[in-house]
């Protein structure tokens, strides 16, 4: 969170670095709230593998859209289509 305006701004997307940053601390705020409730009922461990796993998942798609892709907009697509889609 320290430094994500800076890299929203090297990241070519212009002025909307702080907005942007506002858009990942409140991910951030409801996916704690939710991982909470979810603690309770489904136990730690299963909620750190599945954060251990989806952390693999997105490293490795996020490197093969690097060494793939040049334009961000296609790494943005290809980021967002596999953890929504």
């Amino acid at each position: 969170m320290y430094y994500s305006t800076a890299l929203f701004k090297h990241a070519n997307l212009g002025t909307v670095g702080p907005y942007a940053t506002v858009g990942v601390g409140i991910i951030l705020v409801l996916i704690t709230l939710v991982s909470g409730s979810l603690m309770d009922r489904a136990g730690r461990r299963t909620l750190f593998l599945l954060g251990l796993f989806g952390t693999l998942l997105c490293s490795l798609l996020l490197t093969i859209t690097f060494i793939f892709t040049v334009n961000i907009l296609k790494r943005l697509f290809v980021c967002h289509f596999f953890l929504f889609d």
